[in-house]
């Protein structure tokens, strides 16, 4: 009965009940479109930056080799180092020499003498276990691609020339073991850069054994830049998300506040037909949670289609969670019920003689 009377009041009330539930609307549309564009967005944001600046540092000035690659991969915390000069180019190919604590971080297949992995978008039509001849610096020879990535790296995918990437050790069979003088260091994510470094830089100077010291050249300043903006796009999208709720929610407290005023005639005929105060609240508040009821269903379907179109115009792949969609629902009636509370409450507590006086 009280569900009744609550959707009667919503459809005699149909022309300001419009305002509210577009809120609702919105707010549910908004909040969708918010977290799956987010979400998609950061992926965009952990994929292409990240790749540029991961936690990475540049240690050299003096001469390096494979024994002190060896040594740094061995200090805790690191996650794998590379020489920023172990690449050669011959013809239209780079040779790229991979360590394999490197290619298995980056989940990639560890490589064996004659083994190559390429870069799926230069080779599309070579596949994992095919046979590839091409000209390594001293004519054709045939290599076996034992496995496929997808170069993310903006900075490296601007360069000309194909991706090949090697071992470390047939790098250095191929075009003879060199002296360095700069390595890649990547490091955890959670470890500061300004404790491990210095360490870093000990512990190597300590294993070479040689007059010619060891110094960091660069450190990992883009890796910071980049998790502040990963939080700035995290805390703007946050914001844009509590605007829109706040919005949907005062249309239903406003909405009941006038659907008050404009039936205190209404309300006293139910206190006299015996309706309690509490009665009286409950049918208001359902009429909240009916508009929030259908303003979530045509918010869930605009959000959705939302996000795919502006997913497209954007470029940025939405990532929807079904989790987060019945989040965002329930959390709009939440903010709905909460602001329609002091205006149903007042109407429950309107006097029957005062509010009989409109009849």
């Amino acid at each position: 009965m009280k569900f009744w009377m609550a959707w009667t009041g919503v459809r005699e009330n149909r022309g300001r009940a419009f305002f509210p539930i577009f809120g609702v609307i919105g707010a549910i549309s908004a909040l969708i479109m918010t977290l799956s564009l987010g979400r998609g967005g950061n992926s965009i944001i952990d994929r292409d930056l990240s790749s540029i600046g991961r936690n990475r540092a540049m240690i050299g000035g003096a001469n390096l080799n494979s024994r002190d690659i060896k040594i740094i991969e061995n200090i805790p915390f690191v996650e794998y180092a590379l020489f920023v000069d172990s690449r050669e180019k011959v013809g239209d190919n780079i040779f790229i020499g991979y360590t394999d604590k490197a290619l298995t971080f980056l989940n990639m297949e560890r490589l064996r003498d004659g083994e190559i992995i390429v870069d799926k978008n230069q080779f599309p039509d070579i596949l994992t276990g095919s046979n590839l001849k091409m000209d390594a610096g001293y004519g054709a020879q045939n290599f076996r691609v034992k496995d496929r990535y997808e170069e993310q790296n903006p900075m490296e995918t601007m360069k000309e020339g194909n991706r090949i990437i090697i071992s470390q050790d047939m790098f250095a069979r191929l075009f003879g073991d060199r002296d360095y003088k700069r390595v890649v260091v990547s490091l955890s994510g959670e470890e500061s850069s300004e404790d491990i470094l210095p360490l870093i830089v000990k512990q190597l100077n300590r294993g070479r054994g040689s007059s010619e010291e060891v110094r960091v050249l660069e450190t990992p300043e883009v890796y910071k830049r980049i998790e502040k903006i990963k939080k700035l796009v995290n805390s703007v999208l946050g914001t844009l998300s509590i605007i829109a709720l706040m919005v949907g929610g005062f249309g239903i407290m406003n909405l009941i506040g006038a659907s008050i005023r404009e039936r205190t005639g209404t309300i006293g005929i139910l206190r006299a037909m015996g309706y309690s105060r509490n009665s009286v609240t409950q049918i208001f508040l359902l009429e909240a949670g009916i508009i929030v009821g259908i303003g979530s269903i045509f918010g869930t379907i605009f959000g959705v289609v939302g996000s795919i179109l502006a997913g497209n115009i954007l470029k940025i792949p939405p990532v929807f969670s079904i989790g987060e969609i019945i989040l965002a629902i329930f959390t709009t009636l939440a903010v709905g019920l909460v602001l329609g509370l002091k205006p149903a409450y007042k109407a429950g507590k309107m006097e029957t003689v005062e509010a009989l006086k409109t009849v």
